[in-house]
């Protein structure tokens, strides 16, 4: 890894490298274009002092300047959107040229000036970025046209290159965003909204957004952004808002969807019930013709439709036996929300532009904590969310290219959960796999949160440089009550009795008989009787129970909370300085410095983290560009870890046995809530379980660098694109108090045989995780005619030794060696395929045959890594989450996934001032078998021995799953039809 003294030598050879150059080079923003040239006369000698009026056609703004010495000019911060450029010289005829801006990039329009009387030349070249990073722009006409299932616009993401759906299960009350950048924790991404925070700072996910009606243009950066972005190790989604302009505009629209419109799911004998409808509408225009203008819309969603179930008879049976209750087959729930959205913009004076924006979004979702395949309803809850925003926005433009921005965000969030059961959890690893039902871990949980962000920033273009410096303050105040196995939870698995203290002999237990006693044989039952009679003497003070009757758990856990919300308060700074350089008129450098730094409650202090980057794009043929860049990229902190470890009320029992058949003797199967042991026995300390930081927690971080090469040919681009990216020091958690001292006794193994024989199970959460990625990406993009679209296709592979920080997701084999859990990262996706476009079908003049679009959104990507599991204790540390036969982690791989999705439309009315559309969508158009859960639990076949387990057959060296282990699946094909009124 590079020092951060070799990072400040890049920078100052970078800078040393600038000292000759004379022509600036304008940057484009966050929320901003730019348009930047150079006048010259037909013999191509540049044109100084030539007065130039870049005009904003939708609002009638205009910003003026004036050509340089040199001939080269700039127009900085200009919102995307159709320009008209001018330009007047005497003795020249005045030349006119529209440009369509896009976000986050540079126009360059070259403006030759003819005498009187010649034809005028302005050569517009395409938008062009003037940084190394990796973006995907989907513009404000493609947004409405592109099948995007429930119009939710975070899905444009997945046409990125190297953007994947998280492998990881369904986190419901701790989501994370959803989306992977170059195999990167799906937490760790940042999503700005009109250059400001959307995401949510518990877990990582993003904040309630809006219809995708109010999205202007779509930009998400998956590598080498420049140094005002931060924040992120994986990738930037940038979304910028719609404003009115001098048109009073405004559109109706509705889709709808149902069971009669679908397939049936392959897991499933029938079909089960299903509704959809999602409605809404705009509107937008002048307050005051070329100075102020509107834009509202609102948008609802109401689902009604079944998850599948598919727990065994054998096993629902047993649990109606011993007092739980759950359904199978397909179980109703229903999930409705409303987003709205009003933006007001001013432009104060010509330099001066302000911009208003709040949103709202309510959510209602009876099944949040995620259920289906092995996981009953029981363990589900009820979401109530409302999420208000409030931001401002000012941009000042001076003379000589000053340009400051101010922004402000006010920002509260609401969301209480409850829990559908009381609970415990019980968890069996059955046959088909590992059951669950009763009451989530995570759950009742109830956030309030709000977000203050203060940003400004200030550019200024001085000859060959165009500079800018600035900062953010993000202030997040939360206060959450976020419970840990507070119901308790029970796990059962196969039982060795001659271990617990039976004669040798003995026979074992299927985890399905120590759950319920009815199943046991005789054998079975005389032994338990046995061990029941001796643990009175084993344990003084244990009473005499009789085992054989009584569900049998290997341990038992419950948490006992304060119910009182805790306060977590978090700052975040950031400052930033960058500099785009031209050296030539093919060559660019850009150089900038980060340093974030973040202070919250409870947590180890570290002195964050300064992020030098350097870019260079260089163009040595007029149809070729080189890109290259490297830098170090800054995670954000979030609270979950934090609310783990701060409540000093907090208390975890984890009971092992034979203290775990005490809670089920006691009514509702669990502790009471007072956390007191049953028949007055006094708690042993090994029993507790605790959650840590490490003494240290530096900031998370990656290096990130980058060969890009990209042809003009026509109005298509094609591109190849290498990327590396290095986690470091990645935050997660395991348990850092393992028995290490195994004996015949479990108990005493749990109470003498630990690390520390003081403590009980105590889990870290520690920067000490890492990852490795190596991705080349071909793609090709055409941008205009009645077809546009783009391909791409990525090679990748991803390494790292972490998942996720949240415990149930922890799967080391041994916790204290992280170098043996080394492996594919369940991130990884070895091939991907994307390809989307729009193709105008508008041929004839019958009027009839005319007015027609069609668009897809084509997805393929390999199969993704998985973790067996043995669902025993095989090396008896203390946990369940070894590997069958000494596998290494994620041995396994999913099938393929593949997914089109097609949009046919139709104009009915095409007037000018009125337009109605028919619209028919397709989801997974060929009803594919995309499989989303699936048993990874192989138990050994002849317990105690545990060394022969009925593995999956291999193939390419990886275990594949097969069909009897698919226990959900992704929709499958849904057909929906729509209408748009627009006037």
């Amino acid at each position: 890894m590079m020092t951060i003294r070799a990072h400040w030598l890049i920078i100052c050879l970078a800078v040393f490298l600038a000292l000759g150059s004379s022509t600036g080079y304008a940057q484009s923003g966050s929320t901003t274009g730019a348009i930047t040239g150079r006048v010259r006369d037909a013999s191509g000698a540049v044109i100084a002092g030539t007065e130039i009026v870049c005009l904003q056609v939708a609002t009638g703004t205009e910003r003026a300047t004036q050509s340089r010495e040199d001939g080269t000019y700039e127009f900085l911060n200009l919102p995307p959107g159709d320009y008209e450029i001018r330009a007047m010289a005497a003795g020249f005829e005045d030349r006119r040229q529209t440009v369509r801006l896009s976000l986050g990039t540079t126009a360059l329009v070259v403006i030759t000036l003819a005498t009187a009387g010649t034809t005028d030349v302005i050569e517009v070249v395409a938008d062009a970025r003037n940084a190394a990073e990796s973006a995907t722009n989907v513009r404000e006409t493609d947004i409405p046209r592109l099948p995007i299932n429930r119009r939710d616009f975070l899905q444009f993401a997945i046409t990125a290159a190297r953007t994947v759906p998280d492998n990881l299960p369904d986190q419901g009350a701790t989501a994370t965003s959803g989306l992977s950048f170059n195999a990167q924790s799906p937490r760790l991404n940042n999503l700005t909204i009109d250059g400001l925070d959307n995401n949510d700072a518990t877990s990582g996910s993003i904040r309630s957004t809006f219809s995708q009606e109010a999205v202007r243009e779509f930009q998400v950066v998956s590598d080498g952004y420049s140094a005002e972005f931060g924040r992120a190790l994986g990738g930037v989604i940038n979304i910028i808002t719609k404003s009115g302009d001098n048109t009073f505009r405004g559109s109706l629209f509705g889709f709808f969807r149902n069971a009669a419109l679908s397939a049936r799911e392959s897991l499933t004998p029938s079909k089960p019930p299903f509704e959809q409808y999602q409605y809404g509408l705009t509107a937008g225009g002048p307050l005051r013709p070329n100075r102020a203008f509107f834009f509202v819309t609102g948008e609802r969603l109401n689902i009604k439709q079944n998850t599948v179930v598919t727990i065994s008879d054998t096993v629902r049976a047993a649990a109606l036996r011993n007092g739980f209750r759950f359904d199978t087959g397909s179980v109703p729930f229903s999930t409705g929300g409303s987003t709205a959205l009003v933006r007001g913009d001013w432009q104060i004076v010509p330099e001066d532009n302000l911009t208003v924006r709040y949103n709202y979004g309510g959510q209602v979702n009876t099944a949040f904590e995620p259920f289906g395949g092995l996981t009953a309803s029981t363990f589900t809850g009820e979401q109530r969310l409302t999420d208000h925003n409030l931001a401002v926005n000012n941009t000042f433009v001076g003379q000589n290219a000053l340009v400051i921005e101010s922004r402000f965000l006010y920002s509260t969030r609401l969301q209480d959960i409850g829990a559908a059961d009381p609970g415990p959890r019980i968890a069996i690893n059955a046959p088909e796999g590992q059951v669950i039902f009763g009451k989530s871990l995570v759950l009742p949980q109830f956030r309030d949160t709000q977000t203050y962000q203060f940003f400004t920033a200030v550019g200024l273009v001085r000859g060959r440089h165009q500079v800018k410096f600035g900062g953010d303050l993000l202030r997040v105040n939360s206060r959450q009550r976020q419970p840990a196995s507070e119901g308790g939870q029970a796990n059962f698995s196969n039982t060795n009795l001659v271990a617990l203290g039976a004669p040798a002999g003995s026979p074992v237990l299927s985890a399905l008989q120590a759950f319920d006693p009815s199943l046991r044989t005789p054998e079975q039952r005389a032994a338990l009787a046995l061990i029941g009679a001796s643990l009175p003497s084993r344990f003084p003070g244990f009473p005499a129970l009789p085992l054989d009757i009584l569900p049998l758990t290997n341990d038992y856990r419950q948490g006992f909370l304060d119910p009182q919300p805790t306060p977590i308060p978090q700052t975040s700074l950031s400052l930033f300085a960058l500099d785009d350089i031209s050296l030539g008129p093919s060559l660019k450098l850009n150089v900038g410095l980060r340093y974030d730094l973040t202070r919250a409650r409870s947590t180890p202090e570290n002195n964050g983290l300064l992020s030098p980057r350097v870019a260079v794009v260089w163009q040595p043929l007029k149809k070729l560009t080189v890109r290259s860049g490297y830098g170090l990229f800054a995670a954000s902190n979030l609270t979950f870890p934090i609310f783990t470890v701060v409540p000093p009320t907090r208390r975890t029992l984890v009971l092992p046995f034979p203290f775990s058949i005490l809670p089920f003797t006691q009514p509702n199967r669990q502790l009471p809530p007072s956390g007191d042991f049953p028949f007055g026995i006094q708690f042993v300390p090994q029993f507790g379980l605790e959650f840590q930081f490490a003494q240290r927690l530096p900031a998370s971080y990656t290096q990130q660098a980058s060969l890009a090469l990209e042809s003009q040919v026509g109005n298509t681009l094609f591109s190849a694109v290498y990327n590396y990216v290095r986690g470091n020091r990645i935050l997660s958690l395991r348990t850092i108090n393992p028995v290490v001292r195994p004996g015949i006794d479990p108990l005493d193994s749990v109470i003498n045989g630990r690390l520390d024989p003081r403590r009980g199970t105590v889990n870290e959460y520690a920067a000490a995780y890492d990852s490795y990625y190596h991705g080349v990406t071909f793609g090709v993009e055409r941008r205009v005619g009645r077809f546009t679209g783009r391909a791409s296709y990525t090679l990748s592979k991803a390494i790292d030794n972490y998942v996720d920080f949240r415990t149930s997701l922890q799967e080391f084999a041994e916790p204290l060696d992280i170098s043996g859990e080394r492996a594919l990262s369940i991130q990884d996706a070895r091939h991907r395929l994307v390809l989307a476009g729009i193709w105008d079908i508008n041929y004839s003049k019958n009027p009839l045959l005319r007015d027609y679009a069609l668009s897809y959104i084509l997805t393929a990507v390999s199969g993704r890594p998985w973790n067996l599991l043995a669902g025993v204790d095989l090396n008896r540390n203390g946990d369940a989450n070894d590997r069958p036969a000494g596998l290494g982690r994620n041995a396994g791989v999913t099938p393929a996934f593949y997914n089109l999705d097609v949009r046919f439309s139709r104009r009915f009315i095409n007037r000018e001032r009125l337009k109605i559309e028919g619209i028919i969508e397709s989801f997974n158009l060929f009803n594919r078998t995309n499989v989303r859960e699936f048993g990874r639990t192989f138990p050994p076949i002849n317990p105690p021995l545990n060394t022969q387990f009925n593995l999956p057959p291999r193939r390419g060296g990886r275990f594949i799953v097969t069909p009897d282990r698919y226990r959900r699946a992704f929709p499958p094909r849904q057909f929906q039809i729509g209408f748009r009124i627009t006037f």
